[in-house]
């Protein structure tokens, strides 16, 4: 009853999770990392793992996410793929455990240490899944709600540090601000992907996303906030300037006056793979 049919996963994918875009978003940030640790691209077996670990972890908030907010979904979304019946919830959990079981598969061929800040990692997301047992603490405390979720890739992220050098690191200054920012890539990806209002089937506007919480102008101003801090991380890090580095500012400028623009989710996921590519850039121009 429980089985999981193949057309029902690759429609789920297809809905619920971006897979070829995830897959892009984590070798442009696993490439990123290598790059600052190797000063050029160092690819073994370690490199390709991180890249499929970063997917997997992707997959595995997303169907995390879905299980959690079922009962929200059922009044507010019914258009989404579980609740028209394309996976069930007992499909979701079972495909979260195949999903948790790769993972832990893959640790096999990682330096021994990594397990255990896996383990960590484990028990962080399953807090994330019941929201930090805070009853009604986070209905006021947005902001601290979004960033306690959001700190988990700044987590990862350290922890490919330290595989990748095959030992635990203790980071300096330049390596905070590099974590730093790529933090804020998946921040700023996971605010714009809800800066419009979203509406239920009576054309009401649903209380989940940011630009209902915070309103547009507040919402811009903090996307816009983490592109220029991106852009003073790259600036500390690197001490130049270059082509890259200018058109990234210049589409951060032209985002800010003009409002058709700043008002797509598109624009900012350009600007996360604009900034990406900058940070890469610097190591071959």
């Amino acid at each position: 009853m429980n089985k999981i049919k193949r057309k029902d996963l690759f429609l789920y994918i297809k809905e619920r999770f971006p897979i070829f875009a995830a897959l892009f978003f984590s070798l442009l940030v696993l490439t990123s990392i290598n790059l600052y640790i190797f000063n050029k691209i160092n690819v073994n077996t370690s490199f390709f793992i991180c890249i499929a670990l970063l997917l997997l972890f992707l997959f595995r908030i997303r169907l995390m996410d879905d299980v959690k907010d079922f009962k929200y979904d059922v009044v507010f979304h019914k258009d989404r793929a579980v609740q028209r019946g394309v996976m069930s919830i007992a499909q979701l959990k079972k495909l979260l455990f195949i999903v948790l079981l790769l993972e832990i598969i893959l640790q096999l061929f990682l330096p021994q240490f990594a397990i255990y800040f896996y383990l960590f990692l484990i028990f962080y997301s399953f807090l994330m899944h019941k929201d930090f047992f805070s009853g009604g603490f986070f209905k006021n405390h947005f902001f601290v709600y979004i960033l306690l979720h959001q700190i988990i890739f700044a987590f990862y992220i350290y922890y490919y540090f330290c595989i990748f050098q095959n030992k635990i690191v203790f980071l300096g200054i330049k390596d905070v601000l590099f974590v730093f920012f790529l933090f804020l890539t998946m921040y700023i990806y996971e605010i714009s992907r809800k800066m419009n209002h979203r509406y239920d089937d009576n054309n009401k506007k649903t209380d989940d996303t940011y630009i209902y919480k915070w309103g547009r102008r507040n919402v811009l101003s903090l996307l816009f906030l983490f592109i220029l801090i991106q852009i003073f991380c790259l600036l500390f890090i690197f001490r130049s300037i270059n082509l890259f580095l200018l058109m990234y500012v210049a589409l951060l400028i032209i985002g800010i006056f003009y409002s058709k623009i700043n008002k797509k989710e598109s624009y900012f996921i350009l600007m996360i793979i604009f900034s990406l590519s900058t940070f890469i850039s610097y190591y071959f121009i």
